[in-house]
């Protein structure tokens, strides 16, 4: 997949519907709910993308800004690497600075390898990332190629 990042945001252009904040060409889709990981990973991808990776603070800042109120997907998991968490925009690892687990997370990795961002205090949830598995529902937070 082509890189989905903007290095010089001044040239930046995302496809429709799409926000570029810090880089990232990033749409919130609302239509079919809270879903469930696979669910959410097929969604981006009949768009032509995939689920977000924020890779530095402002990117962070970016996915929680379009997450408000709710749990949301990202593109995060510990399934290539083992104890390492990588990125679904093909750029390798996420550095673990740039991680923003909730308090106590990760708490399962070895059996919920999958990332999701909750920008709610409720229900057992806590701001931050969460380390879940394919059961519980998000919605999906997709992230585009530049144009």
């Amino acid at each position: 997949m082509a890189r989905s990042m903007c290095s010089d945001p001044s040239t930046c252009v995302c496809p429709p519907d799409f926000t570029l904040c810090a880089g990232l060409c990033l749409k919130r889709l609302d239509e079919g709910g809270a879903v469930s990981h696979s669910e959410a990973v097929t969604a981006c991808s009949a768009l032509g993308a995939h689920l977000a990776v924020p890779r530095s603070q402002q990117q962070h800042q970016c996915t929680v800004d379009l997450a408000t109120g709710i749990q949301v997907w990202l593109g995060i998991t510990n399934t290539v690497l083992a104890g390492k968490y990588t990125g679904f925009d093909g750029c390798g690892e996420v550095p673990p600075a740039e991680q923003h687990w909730a308090v106590d997370e990760p708490s399962n990795p070895d059996t919920q390898p999958l990332v999701a961002l909750s920008t709610v205090l409720e229900g057992g949830w806590k701001v931050g990332w969460h380390d879940l598995d394919d059961r519980f529902s998000a919605w999906p937070l997709c992230q585009r190629p530049l144009n």
